[in-house]
């Protein structure tokens, strides 16, 4: 287990358990070892979890105005999604992201962690996100055994040549192995250089979706009738996970769903 706290750096104390030492825990090696052994406790109290929120895309609804929340038969629906409702009724089509689920609030101390991890190559970080999500999953009692197919969203090339690396792509296939679900990182590919999605009017976001990702034409066959993860590292104005969503669906998924670290 790791002997510093992940933000801070200052040590953290060890805790003897004979219950662990029975177990041969200080012995083994996890993948991902549990939540409480990457921080301290004043770090872990920075952190914003999100318990409850949007039945669709997982936003935090008690500081929302309720009239803007709507209630249905699915649960509890924010104003987007009652927007990307709308959407897919207009394409008569059926759903196109069947649900999405964050971990963590966005706030500055989420900010910070996630700079680290895509902007100053602090790799160590990608086993922590894949842990929250790991275990938020498990909070939420999501049945991962269902899931047929892990993936991640793709960079574009220029992207991917800044960067060095896809931060969601080494996220998702840890996320994978600790599910024991397959992983494919190449069933999506992206059409043209990347842009924030937060920054358009909304018109301009629907539009980019339908042309945002394509299938891989060697992968196809894997997709038809499949329920397929899609995981990301931020969710902000849901463009994104979308238009793979719509992507996916077009090629035969069965469903889609998506996780991200924060939102």
């Amino acid at each position: 287990m790791p002997k510093r706290c992940l933000v801070c750096q200052h040590e953290r104390p060890h805790v003897f358990s004979w219950t662990a030492l029975l177990r041969l825990a200080p012995f083994r090696r996890d993948l991902l070892p549990p939540l409480h052994a990457w921080l301290c406790s004043a770090c872990e109290a920075e952190a914003d979890w999100i318990g409850t929120g949007c039945s669709r895309c997982f936003r935090p609804l008690e500081h929302m105005d309720q009239r803007y929340v709507k209630e249905t038969e699915q649960g509890l629906l924010c104003y987007d999604c009652q927007r990307w409702l709308e959407w897919e009724n207009k394409r008569g089509a059926g759903s196109v992201l069947d649900w999405n689920r964050s971990v963590l609030r966005y706030n500055a101390w989420t900010q910070e962690l996630i700079a680290r991890y895509k902007f100053r190559g602090d790799e160590r970080l990608k086993y922590f996100f894949a842990a929250v999500i790991r275990e938020h999953a498990r909070q939420q009692g999501i049945d991962t055994g269902q899931i047929d197919l892990v993936t991640a969203i793709p960079l574009s090339s220029g992207r991917l040549s800044e960067r060095g690396f896809n931060q969601s792509d080494l996220i998702a296939r840890l996320v994978a192995e600790t599910w024991q679900r397959p992983y494919r990182s190449e069933l999506l590919q992206r059409q043209g250089a990347e842009e924030k999605q937060s920054k358009k009017g909304r018109q301009a976001r629907m539009e980019k979706i339908l042309t945002m990702f394509l299938n891989n034409p060697a992968c196809q066959a894997d997709i038809i009738n499949k329920r397929i993860m899609v995981i990301d590292d931020i969710y902000t104005t849901g463009a994104t996970v979308h238009a793979a969503a719509l992507a996916l669906k077009r090629g035969g998924a069965k469903q889609v769903f998506s996780y991200t670290v924060a939102r």
